[in-house]
Parts: C-alpha cells; structure tokens; sequence
C-alpha cells in the first residue's frame, strides 16, 4: 500500500499505524453504530481496502482511518490489552460507543 499523506486525511488527527496496532496481525476498532440504518463495515472493501460502509459510501484504510465520505473520524481504537496469544481484553475504559468490557478469545 502507497505511503499517506496524513495531513491531508479528513480526520485532523489520523494516527499512525504504530499508535492504532499492538499486534501486526490484529486490528482492533469501533465503528459509530447508527442505529436508524443499521451500518455494517464490510472488511477488505471500498477504494483502499480496508473498509466500507455500502449505506453511506464511506471509505477506510486498512488502518481504519477515515479517507473518503460523509464520515470525518476513524474507527476508534479502543482501550485494549492481549492477556496472552489467545486472549485480548477490550474496553478498560469508557469510549465514545459506551463500551466498558469485552473478552474475546482468539482463535
């Protein structure tokens, strides 16, 4: 994937990759939620392959940044920690979706 200019990305504060991903091989973000239309992200889309809401034609990187569309923020990275090569634990803290825990076990 080509280099970014991050400063010419809607969000007025992008992240680089090093500050969204704790594990290469994992990405782990939250979408807004917008319960009228139901928004579902479709993993490995759109026009840079990350992401992509069909709903409102919004487009993310594979960082979940924001690169086109209505939308002006990134997927939101939670707060989160890998307990071991199985387990990551999601949501220490409050965010703006309102998630307080998840426990996933990788497989």
């Amino acid at each position: 994937m080509p280099t970014v200019d991050m400063h010419l990305l809607p969000d007025p504060d992008p992240e680089l990759d090093t500050d969204r991903v704790k594990k290469s091989e994992w990405l782990i973000v939250i979408g807004e939620y917008n319960t009228p239309s139901r928004c579902i992200m479709l993993p490995y889309d759109g026009m840079y392959g990350g992401f992509l809401c069909y709903y409102h034609g919004v487009h993310y990187d594979v960082s979940g940044r924001i690169r086109r569309g209505s939308v002006r923020t990134n997927l939101e990275v939670p707060d989160y920690v890998f307990i071991d090569d199985k387990t990551v634990v999601i949501g220490r803290k409050k965010i703006r979706s309102n998630l307080i825990h998840i426990e996933v076990l990788l497989s």
